[in-house]
């Protein structure tokens, strides 16, 4: 266990030591933080770097107005700094806004949508992005206009999330209408959204075997949904020569996935592994980690 400790300590320190650098770059009052030399601990001396980080730094001179690109590479240090954390400094997280407002309140805001709901995402992340919106639905220095989206943006985020229930949505097939959080009997579900016209991920299901074998012995269904101005009617639905029989098409029927925006869509398909009640498993897997996942957790089902 002390050589991984050590090893820890170690990247703590060259983390402490290259943000210091960064620092102390000779921008508008940025001097870097000054660790004393009898603080040794790596993580004693992470924890002083956070807590004094913004000691020297006046966040309501209107010069950050014009000098955007030196308060962005700060503030993109200092999440660095707490992203070092194994777990969320919420407190530290948000206590640069005290000192903000106006314009430059809604710039910062916009520093930490850019750093924390940038790809590749993680759930630390995101729940790091919900506590900055919860706190601005509820400051009074943010306009009440934001404080609604932030309200929204929550609900998206936290539905969003592993370990919660996909949402009900009713999708039209063309043979019937149906409802996501019918579980049905298989153990699983792959869930694919498709808002862009490109249709990659059909091809690759249907000529992969380990889908059609787990399809074949009930333990997995696939639920291909196209969604938005991209989405075919359901004439063109029919199935072609290429895609499998086994890969259920639909529409969004009633538009609610892009409308109120509960899943988050890229140009390309978005996929979701849901388990038999729902709940989210895997977010924004790739196909072999798909494959992977029932590879190893499968089996142990099926023998159940």
């Amino acid at each position: 266990m002390k050589p991984i400790l050590k090893s820890v300590g170690h990247t703590c320190l060259l983390v402490c030591a290259g943000l210091l650098f960064a620092c102390s770059s000779p921008s508008k009052q940025t001097d870097a933080v000054a660790i004393p030399s009898y603080i040794r601990n790596p993580y004693e001396r992470l924890d002083y770097l956070v807590e004094h980080y913004w000691d020297k730094t006046d966040l309501r001179d209107s010069i950050w107005l014009q000098d955007t690109l030196a308060l962005r590479t700060r503030f993109n240090d200092y999440f660095s700094l707490l992203s070092s954390y194994p777990h969320i400094k919420r407190k530290m997280l948000l206590k640069p806004l005290e000192h903000l407002d106006g314009v430059l309140l809604e710039r910062v805001m916009g520093y930490y949508r850019d750093y924390y709901l940038s790809e590749p995402t993680s759930s630390v992340n995101e729940m790091s992005y919900v506590y900055l919106l919860d706190w601005a639905r509820k400051s009074p220095k943010v306009k009440m206009e934001l404080q609604r989206d932030a309200n929204a943006e929550i609900l998206r985020l936290i539905k969003n999330q592993v370990g919660y229930k996909a949402q009900n949505i009713i999708y039209q097939t063309k043979d019937y209408e149906c409802r996501l959080s019918d579980g049905g009997k298989t153990a699983y579900r792959l869930l694919v959204l498709n808002s862009s016209a490109q249709d990659n991920y059909l091809r690759e299901l249907s000529n992969d075997a380990n889908y059609a074998a787990w399809i074949k012995s009930k333990l997995l269904r696939v639920t291909y949904l196209h969604l938005g101005q991209s989405a075919p009617d359901l004439e063109g639905l029919r199935q072609d020569s290429i895609t499998a029989k086994w890969i259920e098409q639909g529409i969004d029927s009633r538009d609610s996935i892009m409308r109120y925006q509960v899943y988050k869509l890229k140009p390309n398909p978005e996929i979701y592994l849901l388990d038999r009640e729902m709940k989210i498993i895997l977010k924004h897997p790739t196909l072999s980690e798909v494959k992977r996942y029932l590879q190893e957790h499968g089996k142990e089902i099926q023998r159940s």
